[in-house]
Order: C-alpha cells, then structure tokens, then sequence
C-alpha cells in the first residue's frame, strides 16, 4: 500500500509539530491467523524520511467473516 501522506491529513507538516494520521486496512476473510508486522514511513518530497512507525498484531481464528462489515 502506497499513499501520498497529503492525500490523508493537511499539509504542509510543520517541523516538530504533533500530527495525527488515521489509516484503516480491512483485512480478508481469509487472512491466517497468526503474528503480523507493520511499518509505516513517510518520506518528504526530497525523499528524506522523517518518521518511522512498526506495528505488531495478531490475527485470531473463529470469528466469522461478516465480523468487518
């Protein structure tokens, strides 16, 4: 997944300010259950990155399908 970070919040970003980044993935049905990681970078348009977030989470077996919807 690839996304330009001004398509999901107000730019520019000011240097040292707060920001908040909201961003959902449903996942499929079919997803095992099991550990998963994810990383979330953001580079600016010089292609310096300026922030770094990893994520772990777990998926669980038994919920039915519809448990997104």
């Amino acid at each position: 997944y690839d996304s330009a970070l001004c398509d999901a919040m107000a730019c520019p970003l000011v240097a040292g300010s707060a920001f908040e980044l909201c961003v959902s993935q449903k996942l499929p049905a079919l997803a095992p259950p099991g550990p998963y990681q994810l990383q979330i970078t953001g580079e600016d348009a010089g292609g310096t990155r300026f922030m770094c977030v990893a994520l772990s989470f777990s998926v669980t077996a038994g919920a039915p399908a519809d448990v997104f919807e």
